[in-house]
């Protein structure tokens, strides 16, 4: 007997088409060709935004590792911002509740949970996995 299949509503699919649409549009590259000089932003503009998510978001926001002052803030959250993976709070929400719950069902990246590849489906989900205030899954 086959196990039954669920429903899922957990995902937007018309808010899936930005991101699509960005993914999709780099096969421009293919007919418009590319400059040294676009290839040389690309790469600052990535380790740019890759020092601001985990300087800021993970180092500034989850775990308030230095202190800085509210243009700091600001610098920090709008950099990482830039970088698609969502706002500052929801960043440190999400990464407080990994570490309360690492290598469990309630992990939101350990592989196999029910949330599991959070960076990839973050666009998708209009709620977060499990209920981050109670720490309970959504039942």
């Amino acid at each position: 007997m086959a196990p039954e299949e669920t429903f899922h509503d957990d995902i937007i699919y018309p808010g899936s088409i930005p991101f699509l649409i960005v993914h999709v549009s780099c096969f421009a590259a293919i007919w418009t060709g590319v400059t040294l000089e676009a290839v040389v932003i690309c790469v600052i503009l990535y380790w740019v935004r890759m020092l601001a998510v985990t300087g800021g978001y993970h180092r500034y926001f989850s775990h308030r590792t230095y202190k800085t002052s509210r243009v700091g803030q600001f610098l920090i959250a709008a950099l990482a911002q830039s970088s698609a993976q969502r706002g500052a709070i929801w960043w440190a929400a999400m990464h407080r509740h990994h570490h309360l719950h690492s290598d469990t069902e309630l992990d939101p990246h350990s592989p196999g949970s029910v949330a599991s590849s959070t960076h990839t489906s973050a666009g998708y989900s209009h709620q977060p996995p499990h209920d981050l205030t109670t720490n309970r899954s959504p039942t």
